[in-house]
């Protein structure tokens, strides 16, 4: 497989790199990218932990915008945390916590942030069936998923500042998770109709192609069909000419 290449030095890209699958490894390539507009604007030691102002540019609206985020940093347990939640809403570290990172000369992330499920290393062998049989699926529905994942993001990032502008946010999705709900209930009462008016007329009328194609033989006992219809009207003929007989005799005898 063709590696992504790295854009930076930085062994935690290579470190990313290493362990994520070339899909993920984009979205990580695309944070170390940002990382070039931000700056770290303040540092702050509170005992083991680093309390950091980074500051990042991005055009929104064709407009540069400046933005500030806070990320903490403890050395000792090597957590890193950001106010923009990427990391919890992604399971990407985001570009404000590399560049605190980089700055600190940290080589290596923790675990906790390389997440198995998109590892290249997963050995689960119906995972590995599942990725050559519906591999094009599964891309479509990563990139989905990802894409709806970057859009939340900006949504919250942009406009969530106050606890009443979170609950509109938490409306939405409410609303939005129950007209999901009814469509998927939908379609699966749609798929379901179908196959159950076949199965219930498969079990009721059990019958083949070929007999659909023609008509179904009856059997007869004694004799073929054009047997048993010339002896029937061999015997109407003599049942009317012995009655035309029977009259003409008697008109005879008047």
């Amino acid at each position: 497989m063709l590696l992504i290449p790295c854009v930076s030095s930085s062994p935690i890209e290579k470190q990313f790199q290493r362990e994520y699958t070339n899909s993920m490894f984009r979205d990580i390539h695309d944070q170390f990218i940002k990382k070039a507009d931000c700056d770290i604007s303040s540092i702050k030691h509170h005992g083991t932990s680093i309390v950091c102002e980074v500051d990042q540019q991005k055009i929104m609206f064709d407009m540069l915008v400046d933005s500030r985020y806070q990320v903490v940093y403890c050395s000792q347990s090597s957590e890193v945390q950001c106010d923009c939640f990427m990391f919890q809403l992604n399971g990407i570290l985001c570009c404000h916590i590399l560049v605190v990172l980089l700055h600190f000369c940290v080589t290596a992330v923790s675990s906790q942030y390389i997440l198995f499920r998109w590892s290249k290393n997963v050995s689960w062998r119906h995972i590995y069936i599942r990725s050559i049989i519906d591999m094009d699926r599964s891309d479509e529905s990563m990139t989905i998923f990802r894409k709806l994942c970057s859009e939340f993001y900006n949504v919250a990032q942009d406009f969530v500042a106050t606890p009443e502008v979170a609950a509109i946010l938490r409306d939405a999705m409410g609303s939005a998770r129950y007209k999901l709900k009814e469509h998927k209930e939908s379609e699966h009462q749609a798929a379901y109709v179908p196959n159950a008016i076949n199965s219930h007329t498969c079990d009721e009328f059990p019958v083949s192609m070929d007999e659909l194609q023609s008509p179904r033989r009856v059997p007869t006992r004694d004799c073929s069909m054009s047997t048993r219809l010339g002896t029937d009207l061999e015997k109407s003929i003599k049942k009317r000419a012995h009655k035309y007989k029977n009259t003409h005799n008697h008109n005879k005898e008047i």
